[in-house]
């Protein structure tokens, strides 16, 4: 398998049929995204189901949105039914493709005072050490992957241990 990638593409096949949970879901953040559009009157013009005042159908959303939803990853099979497409599967050794000192997905850092938020700190400094959330750290210089709650591998380091946080982007 490739070491970097998050997934690895294989040749596709037909997966589960697409529930109807899946598609209300579709339909529904369709009709939120064009609701408010039209609300804002960002847009010349809106689809022929929000002018007319009716709902849209499955088809007619996954016709003008598919690609954009999910890749076009839903098809229908030879019968007609709605499948999921499968065109890769999981990477075990996947990794980031770029990282970043600095924060979590959310920007998060560490706290060392009350309006006080570094990359790198002591560990005895840091005063959020069980709100933090970091998927890498840089633990006195070594690269650790963390797997759970990143209170878990500090707690018992000493004071004076150096951390930095690192974000990473797939």
């Amino acid at each position: 398998m490739a070491p970097w990638g998050k997934e690895v593409p294989i040749e596709g096949h037909w997966g589960d049929p697409v529930t109807d949970e899946e598609k209300q879901d579709l339909i529904d953040d369709y009709k939120r995204f064009w609701r408010e559009e039209y609300e804002n009157n960002s847009c010349d013009d809106y689809p022929d189901w929000l002018k007319k005042g009716t709902e849209p159908s499955f088809e007619e959303v996954y016709e003008d949105d598919g690609e954009a939803y999910n890749e076009n990853l839903w098809r229908q099979d030879e019968n007609g039914v709605w499948r999921h497409w499968i065109a890769w599967e999981y990477n075990p050794d996947w990794h980031w493709d770029t990282y970043v000192i600095g924060g979590n997905k959310d920007g998060k850092k560490f706290q060392t005072g009350p309006d006080n938020y570094k990359e790198t700190a002591l560990k005895g400094e840091i005063i959020n050490l069980q709100d933090l959330d970091f998927a890498e750290l840089l633990m006195n210089g070594e690269w650790i992957e963390v797997k759970g709650k990143v209170y878990d591998y500090i707690k018992d380091l000493p004071d004076d241990t150096e951390l930095v946080c690192i974000c990473y982007h797939f």
